[in-house]
């Protein structure tokens, strides 16, 4: 008769498998792709030490404040350490490397500004989400796990596109401006829209594609509502814009939170099936 398997080591084997995973090495080719371009970016800063001590800080007054959001919206003792840490540095580095390369190509091309951006930004936010999910799935419980992903995902991408735009301002004044004006703005759009879709992945991924059209779903309304985002905002007056702003950002958390919602209610019911099983 055999030993029953320890928690220990059913871990050791999780772990073992997840580094023996295709996905993985994508995911290091990825995050070391995304190095290699803002990285060169960061060393820039320092020839500007006054800018860089306001980009440092934006960053990290941002990063508390995506923090506490992820608090109060995200399930409660469910993310893991490492999964929110890789989908930070996913985030930050292939996401944002690879956004500023394809939306430099596209200016080359003389493609509109506002309207490839969101797409860009939005496919390389789940092409992202999509390598994490693929890496952790011997680990992954449900759809939950990708709304998780895709927040910390955006999170480390929103932050880094943040201090970079902070690093351009001409001065010290306009990059104060810089990070409250896109606190106000911009406060919870990337990691809503990508953790929405990131569920709909996680779905699709944990049943094999069924159901794909839910993912089509979600990425189609994410990327419809982030285009709207970012149009008003040549259109309208600043005090319109921020009215604008509120509305759709109201909006994202209402669907956020079905979404969320929808996602516990499923995992219930699958691990009810499991334990009648």
């Amino acid at each position: 008769m055999t030993e029953p398997r320890t928690t220990s080591a059913a871990a050791a084997d999780a772990n073992a498998s997840i580094l023996r995973r295709p996905a993985t090495w994508v995911y290091v080719l990825l995050v070391v792709a995304g190095l290699v371009v803002i990285v060169p970016r960061f060393v820039l800063m320092l020839d500007q030490p006054d800018l860089l001590v306001v980009t440092w800080l934006g960053g990290a007054i941002q990063a508390v404040a995506l923090l506490l959001f992820g608090w109060v919206m995200l399930p409660k003792r469910r993310a893991s350490a490492p999964a929110v840490l890789l989908s930070i540095l996913i985030g930050a580095t292939f996401c944002t490397g690879s956004a500023i390369t394809l939306v430099n190509i596209g200016a080359t091309l003389r493609l509109e500004r506002f309207v490839v951006t969101p797409i860009i930004e939005e496919v390389v936010k789940l092409v992202a989400v999509l390598v994490v999910l693929l890496m952790l799935r011997p680990r992954l419980r449900g759809p939950l796990d990708g709304l998780i992903i895709g927040y910390f995902v955006a999170f480390g991408f929103t932050i880094v596109e943040n201090m970079l735009y902070t690093s351009d301002a001409a001065n010290i004044t306009a990059g104060w401006q810089l990070v409250i004006t896109r606190l106000i703005f911009q406060f919870g759009t990337h990691v809503l829209y990508t953790a929405i879709a990131g569920a709909a992945l996680a779905y699709v991924v944990l049943s094999r594609g069924r159901k794909w059209w839910l993912l089509v779903a979600a990425f189609a309304s994410v990327l419809a509502v982030h285009l709207l985002w970012d149009v008003l905002g040549l259109w309208l007056a600043p005090l319109v814009y921020l009215g604008a702003a509120v509305v759709l950002g109201a909006a994202a958390i209402v669907a956020f939170v079905l979404v969320r919602r929808a996602c516990a209610a499923f995992e219930r019911r699958a691990d009810a099936v499991g334990s009648a099983d």
